[in-house]
């Protein structure tokens, strides 16, 4: 489900020419489980214009280091990435709209295509989108590390997104009402996001 977050300021020129008018970003997150195939990337690219989608926070997208595949096109013309050097694993995203006049300022990434944070500017604010992908095991310790680099990068409004393999109300979250996670690491991650 797609997140919104408000989009303030004067009236700036987008990239086109055009003025942008304050309205809202609508931010959207998937673990898209792979894109190496060139009609899933388009098919995804459809459905993000389709959908209206300013700025896109994708996980698990399986390309491999430098060589990987990029996903922009005329709609979707600014791209960042954080992969795994050696295997068609992990991968994150961050994608944005050709609507929104993002200027980035700084970007920290995992060596391993686990998290990235971009910090920029839309419409004169400050905003840091961070994207995480968790690993399947230990959790709790990776999310912990990751949100404390985060906290020494960012500046401004933050989105966060992600796909953080654990469900963080496992009555709510999973078929069963349990999950093979600890409680006492759910609720280390809950407090952590809070």
């Amino acid at each position: 489900m797609p997140s919104q977050a408000g989009l303030g300021g004067g009236s700036p020129i987008r990239g086109d020419g055009e003025k942008l008018v304050p309205a809202q970003l609508k931010v959207w997150s998937n673990n898209v489980r792979g894109l190496n195939t060139p009609e899933k990337r388009t098919q995804l690219l459809r459905q993000l214009w389709a959908e209206k989608v300013s700025v896109a926070l994708l996980q698990e997208t399986h390309f491999r280091g430098q060589a990987s595949p990029k996903l922009e096109n005329r709609r979707f013309p600014l791209g960042y990435y954080a992969n795994h050097p050696d295997a068609k694993k992990t991968g994150v995203a961050i994608l944005f709209s050709r609507t929104v006049p993002f200027q980035l300022l700084d970007t920290l990434t995992d060596s391993e295509g686990r998290f990235i944070f971009l910090k920029g500017t839309i419409a004169h604010h400050t905003y840091t989108f961070a994207c995480i992908y968790s690993p399947n095991r230990r959790q709790h310790t990776f999310l912990s590390k990751t949100l404390r680099k985060l906290e020494k990068f960012r500046d401004g409004m933050l989105i966060l997104a992600g796909d953080l393999n654990v469900p963080l109300d496992p009555r709510m979250d999973t078929s069963r009402g349990a999950s093979t996670v600890p409680d006492h690491s759910i609720r280390t991650m809950r407090r952590d996001l809070t």
